[in-house]
C-alpha cells in the first residue's frame, strides 16, 4: 500500500495513467470527511464522487492550475484524475483512526 504523505506524485501519476487497481493510505487531514461529511459510516468502503462540475474540460484544466503543490492540492488532483479517466475511489477508515485505506479501482 502507498503512504499519501509521501507525496510521490510521479508513482501515482504513472498508476493512473496505466489504470491500474492500488491502494494509498490519506490521512483524515487531507481528505477532511470528518468534518465536512461527518455522517457518512466509513467503517466500510464508501465513494465519495466529485461533483460532475469538476468532471468537464474546465474543471479538470482549473484542478490542474490551481490544485497546488502541496498535498491537499494532489489530493484535489488525484480524484480529478481518477474520475476523469472512468475510475473510482473507495475510502475505509484506517485500524488506527487517522486516516482512510483509499482504494483506486478501474
Amino acid at each position: 500500500m502507498l503512504d499519501f504523505m509521501s507525496g510521490d506524485a510521479q508513482k501515482l501519476s504513472k498508476l493512473i495513467s496505466d489504470k491500474e487497481n492500488f491502494s494509498i493510505l490519506i490521512p483524515e487531514e487531507i481528505t477532511k470527511f470528518q468534518s465536512e461529511i461527518p455522517n457518512v459510516d466509513f467503517t466500510t468502503a464508501q465513494e465519495v464522487p466529485p461533483t460532475s462540475a469538476i468532471l468537464t474540460e474546465e474543471g479538470i484544466a482549473m484542478a490542474m492550475i490551481h490544485g497546488g503543490r502541496d498535498l491537499q492540492g494532489l489530493f484535489t488532483q488525484l480524484v480529478v484524475f481518477v474520475y476523469a479517466r472512468g475510475g473510482k475511489i473507495y475510502y475505509k477508515k484506517n485500524d488506527n483512526g487517522n486516516g482512510y485505506i483509499t482504494n483506486v479501482k478501474w
